[in-house]
């Protein structure tokens, strides 16, 4: 299925910095790409900064569920986390707010292994960046529920199994 056929491809936003009213006393987590290089794990809950509902309103950035995939579309291109509560992202990301959330696990892991496919759709001079549209268009095998679980699984023991090597 095409990505775009398993959530909506939301993009990020900044409110302004130098309106307080966006950022003072925030309690909306609100993360870069910069904040995803300590993330330890495959889970996300909060950045460095938090933003107001005002600085919600006023910029183009939007609240991701639990449960959506955030995913850097530039500067680098692939990181990717597991939202555990509602946050939202600056414009380095293109993230998945899922329409299913069971699959949730299985898309974090066929993601990054789909990386550099989509690495190599990225277009720009400066920077490369995958467009969401791009994004939306990247066609991602969905077996059924039980097969993506036992493939997760898998993985999962795989990297277990990694960590008590070291």
């Amino acid at each position: 299925m095409k990505l775009n056929q398993l959530g909506e491809i939301v993009g990020g936003g900044t409110p302004k910095t130098d309106n307080d009213t966006n950022w003072s006393n925030g309690n909306i987590a609100w993360i870069t790409p910069a904040d995803m290089k300590n993330v330890k794990g495959k889970y996300i809950s909060h950045g460095e900064r938090y933003i107001t509902l005002e600085g919600l309103n006023s910029s183009s950035t939007r609240m991701l569920s639990a449960s959506s995939i955030v995913y850097s579309s530039r500067a680098p291109i692939g990181y990717i986390a597991i939202t555990n509560n509602t946050l939202c992202t600056n414009q380095g990301f293109k993230s998945i707010d899922l329409y299913n959330k069971s699959i949730v696990d299985y898309l974090y892991y066929g993601l990054i292994y789909f990386t550099p496919l989509i690495q190599s759709r990225a277009s720009g001079t400066t920077f490369k960046e995958i467009s969401g549209a791009d994004l939306g268009k990247i066609l991602i095998p969905i077996p059924p529920l039980s097969e993506q679980k036992r493939i997760v699984a898998k993985i999962e023991q795989l990297f277990l199994s990694l960590e008590n090597l070291g």
